[in-house]
């Protein structure tokens, strides 16, 4: 996928998170406002990566599906709690953490990348909205 395609993606469907150059691996958690315990939204995630003729280009290495959980962030918002992958095409581990009814995570190596991309392709409800925390596991 190019810059163009990445434009064309409504705001409200895509999240991009610029990756810091120390960053080894990252972590995510999910969170969701407006759903009920137990809806599931599927996110794809692509990672930016620069060519050799000069465009930078969005590939695609996961589908994610998230199922909201029950840990309460913050009034309306609830945490994922259970992650599945499928279609992963990354070079190294990617894992999924879901402890049911608490915080599910996924992470992976970033191998560095500049930029992740998470776009949400399946909502329960268009007016729910899923946000994403992400942090540093190792350098």
């Amino acid at each position: 996928m190019d810059d163009v395609n990445v434009q064309a993606i409504t705001d409200a469907n895509k999240i991009a998170i610029t990756v810091p150059k120390d960053w080894g691996s990252i972590e995510f958690r999910f969170r969701i406002d407006g759903g009920s315990d137990g809806n599931t939204y599927q996110i794809e995630e692509y990672i930016r990566s620069e060519s050799t003729d000069g465009n930078d280009h969005w590939a695609h290495i996961a589908t994610l599906n998230i199922q909201q959980g029950t840990q309460e962030y913050s009034g309306t918002i609830y945490f994922a709690d259970v992650i599945t992958d499928t279609n992963v095409a990354w070079l190294g581990s990617m894992r999924p953490v879901e402890p049911t009814n608490s915080i599910g995570t996924w992470s992976h190596d970033t191998y560095g990348s500049k930029q992740i991309l998470f776009t949400i392709s399946s909502m329960v409800d268009v007016t729910d909205a899923v946000y994403i925390d992400y942090r540093r596991l190792s350098r």
